[in-house]
């Protein structure tokens, strides 16, 4: 995209407040800042709702990296712990979730990789 130059003050065609002209100018045609991609929900007209951080709703709830069940849903199809904005827990138990992801990989009760399901 081209914008209109800045036009000189010694034109006799224009005068006044060049940058004013201009700045209709872009207006008119529709210059500017594109959509941003973070929120596509609003653009199709759907609710955005804020995900709640599980743990912190329900204090009861413990992070044991011990219980294999209870990790599985932090974790995708290739065994790759989920980020933050798809889980929605906050940043504080995101990273317990992980460190106990990674320690029940150590011990062997969560598998590193799809593979290893199918092995063992």
């Amino acid at each position: 995209l081209s914008f209109p130059r800045k036009r000189e003050s010694r034109d006799p065609r224009f005068h006044g407040d060049d940058n004013q002209r201009l700045e209709k100018d872009m207006e008119k045609r529709k210059f500017g800042r594109k959509k941003s991609f973070g929120d596509k929900g609003e653009e199709r007209g759907l609710p955005v709702r804020k995900k709640a951080c599980r743990f912190c709703i329900d204090k009861e709830l413990r992070i044991d990296h011990k219980d294999a069940k209870a990790l599985k849903p932090y974790t995708s199809e290739g065994d790759k712990i989920t980020p933050s904005r798809i889980t929605g827990l906050c940043s504080y138990h995101q990273r317990r979730v992980t460190e106990a992801i990674k320690r029940a990989r150590i011990l062997g009760i969560v598998s590193f990789s799809p593979v290893q399901k199918m092995l063992g």
